[in-house]
C-alpha cells in the first residue's frame, strides 16, 4: 500500500471515528433523563399522587351475630365520614383466612377506600378508624393497605 493510500485510509477512518462519536453524542443528549412517578402523573394524566389507603373490616364477631348493614352504615357515619369527608368507596367483599387456630375462616367483609394527600395527621385517622373498628365490634384485627398512586379527576 503506497503512502498517498495509508494517508487517505487514516483520514478516512479518523473521519469516520468522529461522525461515529459525533452521532452518539447526539443520541446521548436526546435522551431524556428519567421521570419521577409524580412527573410522569402530571405529565401523561394530568393527575397528582396520592396515598391510596384500603381498610378491610370483617363483619363477623366470636359469640355474636354478625355486624349488620344498619350498624356499618352508623360506623361510617360517626367515624369514616367526618375524617374523609371529600369522599370514600365502600365495596362488599367475601373473604377467607386463618385464624390463630389455623383455621380457614370465611366472611363478608366491607372494603373502604380512600384517596388523599399524605400527612401523617391523615395516617393517624386512618388508625383511628381502624382502633375504633376493633373496639366497637370486637375485631382481632382490620387490615389495612397503602400505596402512592396516580389519581385524576
Amino acid at each position: 500500500m503506497s503512502k498517498t493510500m495509508r494517508v487517505w485510509l487514516i483520514a478516512v477512518l479518523a473521519g469516520l471515528t468522529a461522525i461515529a462519536t459525533s452521532l452518539a453524542s447526539s443520541r446521548a443528549d436526546q435522551r431524556s433523563e428519567p421521570l419521577d412517578g409524580e412527573r410522569v402523573c402530571l405529565a401523561t394524566l394530568k393527575g397528582r399522587m396520592h396515598m391510596r389507603t384500603e381498610l378491610v373490616f370483617g363483619l363477623s364477631r366470636h359469640a355474636a351475630p354478625d355486624v349488620s348493614e344498619a350498624e356499618f352504615k352508623r360506623f361510617v357515619d360517626e367515624q369514616i365520614a367526618p375524617r374523609f369527608p371529600e369522599g370514600l368507596t365502600i365495596v362488599t367483599g367475601n373473604g377467607r383466612f386463618k385464624d390463630a387456630r389455623g383455621t380457614i375462616v370465611q366472611e363478608t367483609s366491607k372494603v373502604l377506600v380512600v384517596l388523599y394527600q399524605f400527612a401523617d395527621e391523615r395516617s393517624r385517622q386512618i388508625e383511628a378508624i381502624r382502633s375504633a373498628y376493633r373496639a366497637q365490634f370486637q375485631q382481632q384485627s382490620v387490615l389495612r393497605i397503602d400505596e402512592m398512586q396516580c389519581v385524576s379527576f
